[in-house]
């Protein structure tokens, strides 16, 4: 975990030596939380960006012809303010809920410049893109690109971190929790790949507008 650490550290390092502005990217789950953390412990001015979806976004239709639409959902709300009682550090909310890319009020405000949990292990396309550009490319800064599941959780134990409730929604193990998407109910991932009923079973009174049509 110290090797780990460290590592992380030097890659968020080299990022900030560009004076350029640059942003955390939260969505309050444990990877975010984490590079919050290494982030602070560089440096604690980098502000925090959330982009939330406070009112179901637009209807949208996917390639598939699935219709769908998406909201932040009620618990990262209670990992923010538990991380920054912790650990103060700037923070911004940011509602994306018109926008396409969804990104794009975020970058409108700071930059595209931005450092964010993203890990190779969580899917194929993003383990190729680790193999091609690394942890860093001019944009994007990926401390723990090579970070197991495990290997998160290890962290925000050892550094007593808020841990995202959703974690332990498993559906009474049937569920791994690698595999569980925390902040945002709603969208193509919940039509197309089961998640709806894990939604509806957790948080049935705030699903109200996301039906898929």
């Amino acid at each position: 975990m110290r090797r780990l650490e460290s590592a992380a550290l030097r890659v968020v390092e080299r990022f900030l030596r560009d004076p350029a502005d640059c942003y955390v990217s939260m969505s309050w789950g444990k990877d975010s939380v984490t590079v919050a953390h290494l982030v602070r412990q560089v440096e604690p001015t980098v502000p925090l960006v959330h982009g939330a979806w406070r009112t179901p976004g637009p209807l949208r239709v996917d390639s598939c012809g699935v219709a769908y639409s998406e909201r932040s959902g009620p618990d990262s709300d209670a990992v923010r303010d538990a991380f920054l009682a912790l650990w103060p550090m700037p923070y911004d909310e940011v509602e994306c809920s018109g926008a396409d890319p969804w990104h794009a009020p975020i970058e409108a405000e700071h930059g595209r410049r931005r450092i964010m949990g993203l890990r190779a292990a969580e899917s194929g396309l993003r383990a190729m893109s680790a193999r091609m550009s690394g942890a860093t490319t001019r944009y994007t800064c990926r401390p723990i690109i090579d970070w197991s599941t495990d290997d998160v959780f290890a962290y925000l134990a050892r550094h007593d971190l808020p841990v995202h409730p959703a974690y332990a929604m498993s559906m009474g193990g049937r569920r791994a929790r690698e595999h569980l998407r925390v902040d945002v109910l709603g969208g193509p991932e919940g039509v197309k790949y089961g998640r709806r009923a894990w939604e509806v079973h957790y948080y049935r009174d705030h699903m109200h507008g996301l039906e898929a049509h």
